[in-house]
């Protein structure tokens, strides 16, 4: 049986196979009317939003951080840093989801 690091390293060596290629993976994901990728090397997961809790005192664009299996992650809102007007019909909130990166 295939463990979860086995298959890490495996998507890994893929990538770098891909890279040397060059080719690429990536996240796509939309932001109001505009699409947007993330090279799925340095995506760690898609998650249904979580609880966020706010931080005082951070940059505008921060919107809060999230406890992920123990790890507090910042929550970046993409649509305040790319100054991308918010449509409120984007997405029902039970379709919304956090991508968490490497950074």
């Amino acid at each position: 049986m295939e463990t979860a690091q086995e298959r890490l390293d495996l998507e890994n060596a893929k990538n770098k196979n891909n890279k040397k290629s060059g080719q690429a993976q990536y996240v796509v994901f939309n932001i109001g009317e505009e699409e947007y990728g993330i090279e799925i090397e340095y995506t760690r997961e898609i998650i249904k939003s979580a609880q966020i809790t706010n931080v005082p005192n951070t940059d505008e664009h921060v919107v809060g951080v999230i406890n992920l299996r123990g790890i507090i992650v910042p929550v970046v809102d993409l649509h305040s840093r790319f100054e991308i007007e918010e449509d409120s019909g984007d997405f029902e909130a039970d379709e919304q989801r956090t991508i968490t990166v490497e950074v």
